[in-house]
């Protein structure tokens, strides 16, 4: 992954909007679906099938599907 600069403080982000210019999402800790997250680019490289579970409760197909739509990570695997 390719360094999209630093979360808003070391508090870290509570949204995008915290985020410096090349940072996709703000990944908040997985099964949490809430803040502080972490400021992240999108992958150099992404899998062609690994299904994740997002908070908005949606299956996608792999993590950068994930990420571009913004949405953090509730779990590895489709949703239930």
């Amino acid at each position: 992954m390719s360094d999209a600069g630093t979360d808003g403080g070391s508090g870290g982000c509570s949204s995008l909007a915290d985020c410096m210019p090349g940072a996709v999402i703000c990944e908040f800790p997985e099964r949490t679906c809430a803040g502080p997250g972490r400021c992240l680019p999108l992958p150099d490289d992404c899998p062609v099938a690994q299904p994740e579970c997002g908070c908005d409760g949606v299956t996608y197909d792999n993590p950068c599907l994930r990420m571009s739509a913004g949405v953090s990570k509730q779990s590895n695997g489709p949703c239930p």
